[in-house]
């Protein structure tokens, strides 16, 4: 049975590929979407090899008791946790690369489950897999939410172990060009570009933006 992952708890960020040796840096963050406090005892996080199939091995059981506040998180980390945050659980996760699945198991229910890399098999996804990306984490974006559909659902970003998955504004610059590309002498004017992308989860109000330049010597003019 899968009961529906937004009636408690879910799986809301976890990095399975980080960048150079996952040992001691894979991290899987649950998160208590409500409604009230939920007990985990006896909750399994299990893990399945997707060239295998649905065999699920299971990596944590909570212990008796362990409750989670609505809106909480608890955060299972790799063996020899490597990260500065603090911790719930340190374990051996061994998530993989994919084709993998991992999931909150509960009694006879299913409570969440996430596909990722190149895998098919109904039995261990949501909807369809999420591409599985180097270095970067898979999260829910806004935190909790939750289709049914794993490919829907979560969206690589910088890991934020134990913490909000995303700020209401993430802006980053994804292009600066200058025509020309250079100045043979000082004093000349530039055509400058910048593009700027915002990953957050609320529009950037249509306000007037200051942008500063900075240059290794002499004064820019706008």
């Amino acid at each position: 049975m899968h009961r529906p992952a937004w009636g408690g708890v879910v799986i809301n960020e976890f990095l399975a590929d980080p960048a150079g040796a996952d040992s001691g840096q894979e991290f899987v963050e649950l998160l208590n979407t409500g409604p009230g406090a939920f007990n985990l005892a006896g909750l399994e996080f299990q893990f399945a090899n997707g060239s295998v199939g649905p065999e699920w091995v299971t990596r944590w059981t909570a212990g008796e008791d362990t409750w989670l506040a609505e809106g909480q998180r608890f955060l299972l980390v790799d063996r020899n946790w490597l990260g500065d945050q603090p911790f719930d659980a340190e374990v051996w996760l061994g998530l993989q690369n994919g084709p993998d699945s991992i999931r909150l198991h509960l009694g006879a229910e299913v409570l969440d489950m996430v596909g990722y890399g190149p895998l098919t098999d109904p039995e261990m996804l949501e909807g369809a897999a999420v591409s599985l990306p180097v270095g970067l984490s898979l999260m829910r974006k806004p935190d909790g939410h939750d289709t049914d559909h794993n490919n829907l659902d979560f969206f690589p970003g910088q890991p934020t172990a134990g913490a909000v998955n995303y700020q209401d504004h993430e802006i980053n610059v994804v292009l600066v060009e200058t025509v020309p590309p250079s100045l043979a002498e000082v004093g000349g004017s530039v055509l400058l570009t910048v593009e700027l992308h915002n990953s957050g989860l609320a529009d950037i109000p249509p306000n007037n933006a200051t942008l500063s330049l900075k240059a290794a010597s002499g004064e820019i003019q706008p």
